[in-house]
């Protein structure tokens, strides 16, 4: 099957700081602003959605701190076990 592969030029406003910082990642990795917008575009359609997870650590904490004025997810541990499950861990 022979794909056509039809552009469109489009306008969008970008932050300067984040454009330019993205602009000399890509060319580090040899594409143009237009590849990568494209890659991102063919990716979101692939996953039928953001090819990433969105995580806001403000709102963990949040969840945490209310889960803590709860009562919630709660488990009691001395200083000296954390300490000793962090030297277990190294």
């Amino acid at each position: 099957m022979l794909s056509i592969n039809i552009k469109e030029a489009t306008s969008i406003h970008l932050n300067k700081e984040a454009k330019e910082n993205a602009t000399i990642i890509f060319q580090e990795l040899g594409m143009s602003m237009s590849e990568a917008i494209n890659l991102f575009l063919s990716q979101v359609t692939i996953h039928k959605g953001l090819p990433f997870e969105l995580i806001t650590g403000k709102k963990a904490t949040l969840q945490a701190l209310d889960d803590a004025k709860n009562n919630i997810n709660l488990e009691n541990t001395s200083i000296q076990e954390m300490m000793n499950e962090r030297k277990n861990v190294s």
